[in-house]
């Protein structure tokens, strides 16, 4: 298990490095178990983290979300870029 979170953690800072490159910001946003260590991770790595208000609703049958589930992540998106800097500078602009 402990292996499973180093190699999520180099992939994570990998994927970061490789949007910074390009001028991109990198942002994490769980949707499954584990977020209280997602959590510290990204915490020790100075990694933006967009935390779930709630369990998003999904399919029955399906572990995707559905039309309901999306318009709560698409919530919890924007209240995280409009409340976390760089971001809310960023979306001032765009004003």
């Amino acid at each position: 298990n402990n292996l499973r979170w180093r190699l999520l953690l180099a992939l994570v800072l990998e994927m970061r490095e490789v949007s910074h490159a390009v001028g991109a910001e990198f942002v994490v946003f769980p949707v499954s178990a584990g977020i209280l260590k997602l959590k510290r991770m990204c915490r020790r790595n100075d990694l933006p983290l967009i935390l779930p208000s709630k369990i998003y609703h999904r399919y029955e049958n399906d572990g995707h979300t559905d039309a309901r589930g999306n318009q709560e992540m698409a919530r919890d998106i924007v209240h995280f870029l409009l409340s976390t800097e760089p971001f809310a500078t960023l979306l001032e602009g765009c004003r």
